[in-house]
């Protein structure tokens, strides 16, 4: 039975960051969705039989509520703004029900499933969507893509005259991989090890040469600069905490330069005049319906651009697009569960640098990524698409298994997981 969980997990990871993404119109998505309820399903009927000392409702009730509260909720606020049908609303917003692999990467773990188990599946994964990309970078025409009347199909490529046709690359997946690799690389590690990584990560700055993603990367070697002045150690907080207002002071005065030097340089650019009018009638749209913004909308329905204009994509208008969408609740919610992800990944780094001596790559590299992810989140907020969804998602389960395994806090009782793994562990 154990092969069979980390082989559902590598097919979850794969289809839920966008494996299926080249082929198939990204059908194998549904199988991720699929492959999470399983496991869901599964681990949780197990851990009620087999565990002791676990918040089993917690986990159990915790993400199904939350994924029905976006699922439901946002498609009945659309329904109430344009007289739409629930149905193909719901359907739109189905890749949150990938949240569902966090109770279940938790449960796996206290039924006892080595949590370096979990990572050597995660990372095998990223490795495979990694050749899966560069495989698919070969074969595919991308000037007859672009140029192709699928709408899946010319969506996959990107042109402009500096960068010429790219296939869009699964750019979060590379960016934790090359993170990841740099750490195992410069770590203490059998010469076999390093040069595998070195490959590894070789491939991954090929890809984002590729792709040359200016703001992704410019927001990674932010987050790597900042990491050593307020990340490293507990006692560094205090300096990002009085660097806030003071950075907060310091865009404020240099927004209205920049914009102004930004629309004065773009001004014939016909890609940033559409960009600036669909700003303008997304935040027209969230003063109208502030609280719970206009909801979600679906090609098998009434769209967004039947209502606003054909160019009007809101999942393009960064923190304002979650605001014309969700409202106040859905931006207040999306910063929470950036930083708390974020909280979560630095007390895990804290401890096991503190125990170990040294970092977890794949904890420092999760980390690096949502602060990354953080810092860009006016522009690309990540965690309402499904590959920074699965992140975030892997990231909380991830950590809770830390949590126990390193004593970084009580959950509920004083109790060690490793005490507590269940009669009904998961079995080879």
């Amino acid at each position: 039975m154990k092969s069979l969980v980390s082989f559902s997990l590598v097919i979850y990871f794969f289809a839920a960051l966008q494996g299926g993404l080249y082929f198939m119109n990204n059908r194998l998505q549904e199988l991720g969705i699929a492959v999470a309820l399983a496991l869901y399903a599964y681990t949780s009927i197990h851990a009620a039989l087999g565990v002791k000392n676990i918040r089993w409702n917690w986990w159990v009730f915790a993400a199904p509520l939350l994924v029905l509260f976006v699922l439901v909720g946002y498609a009945v606020i659309f329904s109430l703004n344009t007289g739409a049908i629930i149905l193909p609303s719901i359907l739109a917003s189905r890749y949150f029900m990938l949240m569902m692999i966090v109770p279940a990467i938790y449960f796996i773990y206290r039924l006892g499933y080595d949590i370096q188990t979990i990572e050597r599946i995660f990372i095998a994964s990223m490795v495979i969507l990694l050749f899966n990309y560069l495989f698919h970078f070969n074969r595919i025409d991308m000037q007859t893509a672009f140029f192709s009347k699928s709408h899946n199909i010319n969506t996959l490529i990107t042109y402009d005259e500096w960068r010429g046709f790219r296939l869009k690359a699964p750019l979060y997946v590379t960016l934790i991989l090359m993170l990841y690799s740099a750490m195992r690389v410069f770590q203490r590690n059998p010469f076999r090890i390093k040069a595998e990584f070195f490959l590894v990560f070789s491939l991954c700055g090929y890809v984002l040469f590729i792709n040359m993603s200016r703001a992704a990367m410019g927001s990674i070697i932010l987050a790597l600069m900042m990491y050593p002045f307020f990340f490293s150690r507990p006692n560094r907080t205090h300096l990002l905490i009085m660097g806030i207002p003071l950075g907060l002071l310091a865009f404020s005065l240099a927004a209205a330069v920049l914009m102004q030097a930004v629309i004065s340089h773009f001004t014939n650019d016909w890609s940033f005049v559409v960009r600036m009018k669909s700003y303008t009638i997304a935040w027209k749209s969230f003063t109208g319906h502030m609280i719970f913004g206009f909801g979600q909308a679906s090609y098998y329905s009434t769209t967004y651009q039947e209502i606003f204009g054909l160019k009007f994509y809101p999942s393009d208008l960064g923190i304002i697009g979650v605001a014309f969408k969700y409202g106040l609740v859905g931006v207040v919610m999306y910063i929470f569960f950036n930083i708390y992800v974020i909280v979560r990944l630095l007390k895990v780094n804290w401890f096991f640098r503190k125990l170990k001596g040294q970092h977890n790559p794949l904890v420092w590299a999760l980390l690096i990524m949502k602060t990354s992810l953080f810092i860009n989140l006016i522009l690309q907020p990540g965690l309402v698409f499904a590959p920074g969804l699965t992140l975030a998602s892997f990231s909380i389960a991830y950590t809770a298994c830390w949590y126990e395994e390193l004593g970084v806090k009580s959950r509920h009782h004083q109790v060690s997981a490793r005490d507590t793994k269940g009669v009904y562990a998961v079995s080879t």
